[in-house]
C-alpha cells in the first residue's frame, strides 16, 4: 500500500498492492459511524454523465410550516470588488440573475411531518447515502430541507474548496442552526460569525498545542494509550471501536485538554451529559419535554454548573500547560480587568470537551477500523516501530513522534476519508453561481466536504461513483462493525 503524504488533508486514497483500495464510498458515517469494507478497484467515472433532468423543487408544506426565508445580510464589498470574487465552478453576480439561470432543485415531499422535520430523519440514517442520491437526480448543487429551513447542497470537490479558502467573509458567513447556536452563548455566536475573531480565538489556543506543551503532557499520553491498549488486548470479547475511540478521545479530552483530573464517578458524570448534549445539538429545535433538543439543554445547563465545581475544587498542582488552562489566560489578557466570570470559563471547558471527544473522537476511531481492515498497513506500522524503538529505546519522546512518518500519513489519510467536519454551513452574502446555478444572496449552503473529498475530488482514481446502486446506499447506512483486535 502507498500512501501519499501530503500537509493537507486532502490525500488520495489508499491503495494496495493487490488492486484493492479503501473505497471511500464505504468510509463514511452511517447511523452510528463508520462502514468500512474492502472492494475491488474500480474506474474514474465521468461525473457529467450523471442525469441531471429537471425535477420538482422541495414544495412548501400545506400546513404554512415551509421553509422560511433566512435573513438576508448583505456584503459590505462594492459591486465592483464583488465581480472579481470567483473561483472553480463559483462567481459573484453584482448585477443579479441576468441570465436567467435555473435555481438549484431537489425532491418533493408532501408528507406533513416534513413541515416539521423537513428531510432530517433521512439525513440522520447516513449523510453520504442522503447526499448522493440526490447526487445522482440533480447533480452537484441541489436543495433540500433542515427543519424549516431550505440548504442548497454543494458537492463539487475543488468548488467547495475554493468556497471555504477565499470567499469565506466575503461573499459568504457562517451560520449554524437554531438547535446549534441554541447551546452557544452569543460571545460565542458572534465569533463563529466573525472570521477574524474565529482566528485570533484560535490563536489563543495555540500555546496549548505547541511543542512545548506537548512536551509537559507526552507522559499523560503514554500512560492513558498504554491503559487502553491493556484493557483492549485483556478483553474477551469483540471490541466495539465506536465506544472504545470515544472513550480514548475523551481520557484525552479530560486529561489534557482541559486536564481535569476528578474521580471516576464525577467523569462518567460530565461524559453522560456531553453525550446528551450533543445529541440535542444534532436534533430538530423542539424544546419539549421528551425530545433530545429538550434533554440536551438541560445537560447544558447543569454541565456548565458540573465544570464550575470543578473548577473550584481543582488543586493547584497543575503547571498551567493545559488547552484549558491556557487559553483562559490569554482570555484574561483581553479583558480590561484581567478577570473572566465563571460562566465563560465553564463555556469555554464545555467547547474543548466538545472537540475533543467528539471531532477527534470520530478521527481516531475512524483511523483504528481502517488500520484494523488492512493487515499490510498495520504490519508496515509495526515495522515503523520496531526500527523506532531500536533507534531511540521504549521512551516516548517528541524525537520519536516526528519519527512516525507513515503513522502520520495513515492518520491523514483516516481524516481525509472521514473529516471529523463532514461539511459547513454558509449563507451567501452575495448574488451567485454555483456550478451554474443562481443561488440568491441570503441562502443557506451545505458545503459538504465528506462526501467531497470522498467522491468528487478529480485526483481521486478510482472514485466510488459509478458503482452507486440503491444496493450500495442501503449498505452505506449499515452501523459500526464489532471488530476484534485480537
Amino acid at each position: 500500500m502507498m500512501l501519499h503524504q501530503r500537509s493537507c488533508s486532502m490525500q488520495q486514497p489508499l491503495n494496495t498492492s493487490r488492486g484493492a483500495v479503501l473505497q471511500p464510498s464505504r468510509c463514511i458515517p452511517g447511523r452510528r459511524g463508520l462502514v468500512v469494507t474492502r472492494t475491488a478497484a474500480i474506474d474514474h467515472p465521468d461525473v457529467a454523465s450523471f442525469d441531471a433532468s429537471p425535477a420538482n423543487t422541495p414544495a412548501k408544506c400545506p400546513l404554512g410550516f415551509g421553509a422560511s426565508a433566512a435573513s438576508i445580510t448583505r456584503s459590505k464589498h462594492s459591486a465592483e470588488e464583488i465581480s472579481k470574487l470567483q473561483g472553480p465552478g463559483w462567481s459573484a453576480l453584482p448585477q443579479g440573475n441576468i441570465d436567467n439561470l435555473p435555481r438549484p432543485q431537489g425532491k418533493a415531499n408532501w408528507n406533513p411531518l416534513q413541515c416539521i422535520f423537513g428531510d432530517f430523519p433521512e439525513l440522520e440514517k447516513g449523510e453520504v447515502p442522503f447526499m448522493l442520491e440526490r447526487y445522482k437526480q440533480f447533480g452537484p448543487v441541489f436543495s433540500w430541507k433542515l427543519a424549516n429551513h431550505e440548504f442548497i447542497s454543494v458537492l463539487e470537490h475543488d468548488t467547495v474548496r475554493s468556497l471555504l479558502t477565499n470567499g469565506d467573509g466575503k461573499i459568504m458567513s457562517f451560520w449554524s442552526p437554531p438547535a446549534i447556536a441554541a447551546f452557544n452563548s452569543s460571545e460565542q455566536t458572534a465569533n463563529l460569525e466573525n472570521p477574524a475573531a474565529r482566528m485570533a480565538q484560535r490563536k489563543t489556543l495555540a500555546p496549548g498545542f505547541s511543542r512545548q506543551a506537548l512536551r509537559k503532557v507526552i507522559g499523560k499520553i503514554e500512560r492513558i494509550c498504554g491503559a487502553h491498549l491493556e484493557a483492549w488486548a485483556s478483553a474477551d470479547r469483540a471490541i466495539d471501536l465506536a465506544t472504545e475511540g470515544r472513550e480514548l478521545s475523551f481520557d484525552f479530552s479530560t486529561h489534557l485538554l482541559v486536564n481535569f483530573d476528578v474521580p471516576d464517578e464525577q467523569r462518567a458524570a460530565v461524559k453522560s451529559k456531553l453525550d446528551t448534549m450533543f445529541k440535542g445539538m444534532s436534533a430538530p429545535p423542539i424544546n419539549l419535554p421528551g425530545t433530545r433538543f429538550y434533554s440536551g439543554v438541560k445537560a447544558k445547563q447543569s454541565l456548565v454548573e458540573e465544570i464550575k465545581s470543578i473548577m473550584a475544587n481543582k488543586t493547584n498542582s497543575s503547571d498551567g500547560s493545559s488547552a484549558f488552562e491556557l487559553m483562559a489566560q490569554a482570555l484574561r489578557e483581553s479583558t480590561q480587568d484581567g478577570q473572566l466570570s465563571d460562566d465563560a470559563l465553564a463555556e469555554s471547558g464545555i467547547s474543548l470537551l466538545l472537540a475533543g471527544t467528539d471531532t477527534s473522537g470520530q478521527g481516531s476511531t475512524a483511523a483504528l477500523v481502517m488500520v484494523a481492515l488492512f493487515p499490510e498497513v498495520m504490519e508496515k506500522l509495526r515495522l515503523e516501530q520496531e526500527k523506532i524503538i531500536a533507534q531511540h529505546g521504549t521512551s516516548f519522546t517528541l524525537a520519536v513522534l516526528d519519527d512516525m512518518v507513515y503513522a502520520d500519513a495513515v492518520i491523514k489519510e483516516a481524516l481525509r476519508l472521514a473529516p471529523p467536519a463532514a461539511a459547513a454551513m454558509r449563507q451567501t452574502l452575495v448574488d451567485m453561481q454555483i456550478c451554474d446555478k443562481f443561488i440568491p444572496a441570503g441562502t443557506l449552503l451545505w458545503l459538504s466536504t465528506l462526501t467531497s473529498q470522498n467522491f468528487t475530488d478529480p485526483s481521486l482514481k478510482p472514485s466510488g461513483l459509478k458503482t452507486l446502486t440503491p444496493q450500495t446506499l442501503n449498505t452505506l447506512s449499515e452501523s459500526w462493525r464489532h471488530i476484534d483486535l485480537n
